[in-house]
C-alpha cells in the first residue's frame, strides 16, 4: 500500500533550509501558561487584558511575541512571526514561502503577489516550502505531503496525539471521483494556544487558537492572515456524505534540525 493509499482517495500535491526554532518552540511550550481562561474572541486591537476579562486572539499572540522576547528570542522564532503578519496579506494559491530569510512571507505568482496556507507555515517555522524528496512522490510542501513525510519517513515533522504550542494543524485534500479534481483542498496552521485540558470535543476546538493563511480569511476581512479557532479542523474525517480516516486532522509536530 502506498502512502496515497494509506491517506484515502487521492490528494493533491502542491524545502527547506531550517532555522534553528525547535529549541525556541520547546521553551515556549515549558513557559506555556495552563490558566488561560476561554478566548471569547472578537476584542478590538488595544484591549486590556486580565484574568476576569479573556483577551483577543490577536492579543493572546502579542502576549506569545512578548514572552519570546523576554525569553532572548529573536524574530525568527515561529509564534513572533506569525503575529507579525496577522491582519495582513493576500491569498495567493501556490505563492509564497520560498525564501524563509525573507522579511515576509510572500512571492508572485503571475501577476499576483501574496501566499497561501503552506506558504505562510513554511515562512513562519524557517524553511523554503520546495524540496526534492521531501516525502515519498513528493517534492512541494503543504498539507499532503506533510502529512505523508510525518507518517512515512518523519525526518521534518512528527504525528502527535494532542495540540502543542508550535506545532501544525493539517488536515488533507479529498478527490472523490478521483479524476484529478480536489474536491476539498487541505490547509495548514501554526498552533498559537493550547487550552487546559484538551478534549478533542468540539469546545475544546473552538478554544484552540491558531494562525493561518486562508481565502476565506480574506473574502470575511480583506486580508488573508489571521488568529482564529480550530473548529473549521474538527470532524475532518467525514466530507460530502462520504469517510475516510486518512481525511481526518493531524498534529504535527516540526522536528527538522538545521540542514547538513
Amino acid at each position: 500500500m502506498t502512502s496515497r493509499q494509506r491517506l484515502g482517495p487521492r490528494m493533491a500535491g502542491s524545502g527547506f533550509r531550517a532555522p534553528r526554532a525547535l529549541a525556541r518552540i520547546s521553551e515556549l511550550r515549558q513557559h506555556q501558561q495552563p490558566e488561560h481562561t476561554e478566548d471569547r474572541g472578537g476584542a478590538p486591537h488595544g484591549t486590556t487584558l486580565s484574568r476576569d476579562d479573556p483577551t483577543s486572539s490577536t492579543c493572546r499572540v502579542r502576549l506569545c511575541a512578548l514572552r519570546s522576547s523576554l525569553l532572548g528570542m529573536p524574530a525568527t522564532d515561529p509564534l513572533t512571526r506569525a503575529q507579525s503578519r496577522v491582519g495582513t496579506g493576500h491569498y495567493v494559491l501556490g505563492a509564497g514561502g520560498v525564501d524563509p530569510h525573507a522579511a515576509v512571507p510572500d512571492t508572485a505568482v503571475g501577476a499576483r503577489r501574496g501566499c497561501d496556507g503552506p506558504g505562510f507555515i513554511a515562512w513562519c517555522l524557517g524553511y523554503a516550502r520546495h524540496h526534492p524528496g521531501f516525502a515519498p512522490g513528493w517534492d512541494w510542501v503543504n498539507a499532503d505531503s506533510m502529512i505523508v513525510e510525518a507518517e512515512t519517513r518523519g525526518a521534518w515533522f512528527l504525528v502527535v496525539s494532542r495540540p502543542e504550542v508550535g506545532a501544525v494543524l493539517a488536515y488533507p485534500s479529498v478527490e472523490l471521483e478521483r479524476d484529478g479534481r480536489r474536491d476539498r483542498l487541505g490547509h495548514v496552521a501554526l498552533i498559537l494556544d493550547v487550552p487546559t485540558g484538551w478534549s478533542g470535543t468540539e469546545a475544546a476546538w473552538s478554544k484552540l487558537r491558531v494562525a493561518h493563511c486562508h481565502g476565506s480569511i480574506q473574502r470575511r476581512r480583506g486580508y488573508a492572515i489571521d488568529v482564529t479557532h480550530a473548529v473549521a479542523w474538527a470532524q475532518r474525517a467525514s466530507f460530502r456524505g462520504a469517510s475516510h480516516p486518512g481525511w481526518r486532522t493531524r498534529f504535527l509536530r516540526y522536528v527538522h534540525g538545521e540542514a547538513p
